[in-house]
């Protein structure tokens, strides 16, 4: 198959290069600013979990136009950028080739659905510990059974070309779950990643352990869990109560039992955002619950808090970006 990816950070770049390791499918990477330029001058290197550096000759481009016709369209830009991404690949999209979304949070399969059609989206749900490290070098795990994704059709009508990727993918050993209701799978991951995240990036608590381990920080995202759950439920996402006990779990552990990959000591995006100056996806962590919320009137006093905080730690980022520019 030939797959675009759209977005070659640490997850794009990761599974990019690991579709790269079979001779039958081609990938063609997009990429902006210096990271496309150091992927076109010297390839992308790849610092894997073994601390070993890989450096493979890839395609890449910032112009559809460019670029072979896809089979698939791997999206993964942060979401704040998904909108944008989704109408540069519209005139390439239709029933033969799909958009695979994989960003945080719940809002993107439906902001994609919204430009190219629901019946060409894909869902996916993936948590690895991957991010760029300089323009052209990513760190991201190169063991395949270190990556699990869960994916689904938004409305049905893709499932025959998510089995299609399904085997692609095991070609490379990635294992590819298919859910039926990848709403709920999507809220899991949400509910998993999110409130831990948003504490950490207020916060600036590198240690998941520090952060458990403090009964006041515990409680704050023990309550974050209750309403960010109370929000999922009322959108139709399967969240016993069962899930507070497998979601303390990755914090003592470093493991899920779910589809969802977590690698001891990975330092959210979140908080790598937060420490290096960057924009923040702060609506597909947390505005969308508060969204929700207020459209099911649900309270959900501590998220709003939490979410008027970072809005305001990403305005600094923005601002401070603006001005070097």
């Amino acid at each position: 198959m030939r797959f675009w990816v759209v977005g070659s950070g640490g997850v794009g770049g990761t599974i990019g290069c690991h579709l790269l390791r079979s001779d039958e499918h081609e990938v063609v990477f997009f990429a902006r600013g210096p990271h496309l330029a150091a992927m076109r001058e010297q390839g992308l290197r790849i610092r894997t979990e073994r601390d070993e550096i890989l450096t493979l000759p890839v395609k890449a481009t910032d112009d559809p136009a460019s670029a072979d016709r896809p089979d698939a369209i791997l999206l993964t830009v942060k979401a704040y950028d998904v909108r944008a991404a989704a109408e540069m690949v519209r005139p390439f999209v239709d029933y033969i080739c799909p958009v695979v979304t994989f960003q945080n949070g719940v809002d993107a399969p439906y902001e994609v659905a919204d430009v190219v059609g629901p019946e060409h989206v894909l869902a996916a749900s993936i948590a690895i510990g991957c991010h760029i490290e300089a323009p052209g070098f990513i760190a991201g795990p190169m063991e395949s059974s270190m990556i699990i994704i869960a994916m689904g059709s938004m409305d049905g009508c893709t499932r025959e070309r998510a089995r299609y990727i399904q085997q692609a993918f095991a070609a490379v050993n990635i294992r590819v779950e298919l859910h039926e209701d990848i709403r709920t799978m999507l809220w899991r991951k949400l509910m998993l990643v999110g409130p831990r995240s948003v504490i950490q990036a207020l916060t600036r608590c590198r240690s998941l352990a520090r952060l458990w381990g403090n009964p006041r920080a515990r409680r704050l995202l023990q309550a974050l869990w209750r309403e960010y759950r109370a929000v999922g439920e009322a959108e139709g996402a399967g969240l016993p109560y069962g899930i507070f006990e497998e979601l303390a779990k990755p914090l003592s552990e470093g493991q899920v039992t779910t589809a969802i990959t977590v690698i001891p000591g990975q330092m959210p995006s979140l908080l790598r955002a937060v420490l290096h100056g960057q924009p923040l996806e702060v609506e597909a962590m947390i505005g969308s619950v508060v969204h929700r919320a207020k459209r099911h009137g649900i309270a959900v006093p501590n998220v709003r808090m939490c979410y008027a905080l970072l809005s305001l730690v990403d305005e600094e980022n923005r601002a401070a970006l603006a001005g070097k520019a």
